[in-house]
C-alpha cells in the first residue's frame, strides 16, 4: 500500500496527417494505442472495484468481476489449494471466509482489503493481461478481530470487448486473530509466490504491438478526446494524493489552497463545513497545523477510482483510506477505515476540491482491535462545530453508510445497491 502519483499518458499528435492511405494507417496506429493504455486502466478498475465492493460486503458484486469460467484459487503454494470456478462459487467461497456468511456489511462487521502495488503487464496482442497485487485484509464479525495478508497473482482476459478476471490466485503470507498477532501462513518459512515479469519486463506494462493495427472508425478529434480524458483522471489522482499528503503532516494551509472558493467538507455523522474559512474550521478541529512530537496522523489513500464527467469539467475520486492514527508520548493509538467520495471541479481551467465527503467505516483502539472496540467521534463544538448538519438523505447508523459508487459495475453493466444493514449516502452533489 503506498500513495503513488500516475504517470501522465503522452501522445504526440502530428498536426497535419498526410493524405491517403498512410493517413489511415497513422490514425488506426493512434487508435490501437489508445485502446491499449486504456485496457491497462481497465484491468486496475477491476481490482479496485473488487476491494471497493468487498469493503461492503457486496460479495455477489466480486463475484461478478470474474469470467464465466473464472477460477478463484486460496494457496495451493504453503497448503492445498482451495478453488472455486464460476461467479456464483466466487461470491460464496469470499461471503464465508471474510464476510461471516452474510451479503452486505452489518454494524459489527469488517471485510476491508486494501490492494495496492500493481504490477500489471499487457499482451502483445492486447486481449489478455497478467497483474500481481499486495494485499492486507481487516476482516471479523461479531465480536471477531483478525488481519490477514499476501499476494494476489491474476490473469485478465477481454472478452466481446469486457475486460474480467480469468483467474486469481491469492497467496496468503501472514494471518491470525488480532488479540494474538498474527504468523506466517502454514507457520513456517514462506516460498516466493510465482511472478509473471521478469525485471526487464516489469517495467513495461504496455509492450510494443504486433501486425497492423486495425481499420479504426474514430476521427482524430474523438481519439483525442479520449487521451485528454485520461490525463484529466491523471491529474485528479495527483490532486487527491497531493491532498493526502499535505492532511497526513497537518499542512492546513496547503490543503485549504487545494479547494475551491466554494468548497464544502462533509463529514459522515457530523455535519458540513462551508467554504474555504469552514474547511480550515474542520481542519483545526482536528488539532492545529503541524505534527507534535510523537504523533502519527497517516491517511493512506487505496484503490483509487476516478471518474471524469462529459464536457471535462467536473470530476470524481472514490476510494479507501487506512488510518494509522496516534500519540506516542500518551501511548494512544487508532486504526481508522474510511471511504471518501469526492467531487471536483474547475476554476480557470484549474482543477480543484469542490467537495470533501468522508464516511467513517471504523475506528478502534489499537490495543483492542475491531472486535473488542468500535469509537466514534464526537461532532466539533464550538468555533469548530460544522456551519450546518449533514442532508437527512446521508445519514446511517454508524458505519453503515455505504458511499455511492462512482459508475455501474465494470463487467455487468448493472448499478450497485446496498445490502444488508447498509445506507446508500452521497448519492447526489451538495
Amino acid at each position: 500500500m503506498k500513495r503513488w502519483l500516475t504517470t501522465v499518458f503522452a501522445a504526440l499528435l502530428p498536426l497535419l496527417l498526410p493524405t491517403g492511405l498512410h493517413a489511415d494507417a497513422e490514425l488506426d496506429a493512434l487508435a490501437r494505442d489508445l485502446d491499449r493504455n486504456k485496457s491497462i486502466r481497465a484491468v486496475k478498475l477491476l481490482q479496485n472495484s473488487y476491494a471497493q465492493y468487498a469493503q461492503y460486503g457486496l460479495w455477489t458484486a466480486v463475484g461478478d468481476l470474474f469470467a464465466g469460467d473464472g477460477r478463484f484459487v486460496f494457496d495451493g503454494l504453503v497448503l492445498p489449494a482451495e478453488t472455486a470456478t464460476g461467479p456464483a462459487a466466487i461470491a460464496d467461497f469470499l461471503r464465508s471466509r471474510y464476510g461471516g456468511g452474510l451479503e452486505g456489511l452489518r454494524a459489527d462487521g469488517l471485510s476491508s482489503m486494501f490492494i495496492e502495488a500493481p504490477i500489471v503487464n499487457l499482451s502483445p496482442d492486447g486481449e489478455n493481461a497478467k497483474g500481481r497485487w499486495q494485499v492486507m485484509i481487516f476482516h471479523g464479525h461479531e465480536g471477531e478481530a483478525r488481519i490477514e495478508g499476501g499476494v494476489f497473482n491474476v490473469d485478465y482476459e477481454r472478452e466481446a470487448g469486457v475486460w474480467k478476471i480469468a483467474n486469481m490466485q491469492y497467496y496468503p503470507q501472514y494471518d491470525g486473530p488480532y488479540a494474538v498477532g498474527w504468523t506466517n501462513w502454514g507457520g513456517g518459512d514462506l516460498p516466493v509466490p510465482p511472478r509473471h515479469y521478469t525485471a526487464e519486463s516489469a517495467g513495461v506494462p504496455i509492450p510494443p504491438a504486433t501486425g497492423e493495427a486495425p481499420p479504426s472508425a474514430a476521427s482524430l478529434a474523438e481519439l483525442q478526446a479520449g487521451i485528454d480524458t485520461l490525463n484529466e483522471s491523471d491529474r485528479i489522482l495527483n490532486l487527491q494524493s497531493a491532498y493526502g499528503y499535505y492532511y497526513d503532516r497537518k499542512m492546513w494551509d496547503d490543503v485549504v489552497e487545494l479547494f475551491a472558493e466554494d468548497g464544502v467538507v462533509e463529514i459522515g455523522g457530523m455535519g458540513q463545513w462551508q467554504g474555504k474559512e469552514g474547511v480550515r474550521h474542520w481542519l483545526e478541529s482536528i488539532g492545529p497545523a503541524g505534527l507534535s512530537h510523537g504523533q502519527l496522523n497517516d491517511q493512506l489513500q487505496n484503490n483509487v477510482i476516478v471518474s471524469i464527467a462529459p464536457g471535462g469539467n467536473e470530476a470524481f475520486a472514490r476510494g479507501i483510506e487506512l488510518g494509522m492514527l496516534g500519540e506516542a508520548d500518551q501511548e494512544l493509538g487508532w486504526w481508522q477505515v474510511t471511504t471518501f467520495r469526492n467531487r471536483f471541479v474547475k476554476e480557470d481551467g484549474v482543477w480543484k476540491l469542490r467537495e470533501l465527503r468522508r464516511f467513517p467505516l471504523m475506528k478502534t483502539d489499537i490495543f483492542l482491535g475491531w472486535g473488542e472496540s468500535r469509537l466514534v467521534d464526537p461532532i466539533p463544538t464550538g468555533a469548530h462545530a460544522p456551519d450546518t448538519p449533514s442532508p437527512a438523505a446521508d445519514t446511517a447508523a454508524p458505519g453503515l453508510a455505504m458511499p455511492a459508487f462512482l459508475d455501474v459495475h465494470p463487467v455487468t453493466g448493472e448499478e450497485i445497491t446496498s445490502a444488508g444493514e447498509l445506507r446508500m449516502v452521497a448519492t447526489s452533489n451538495l
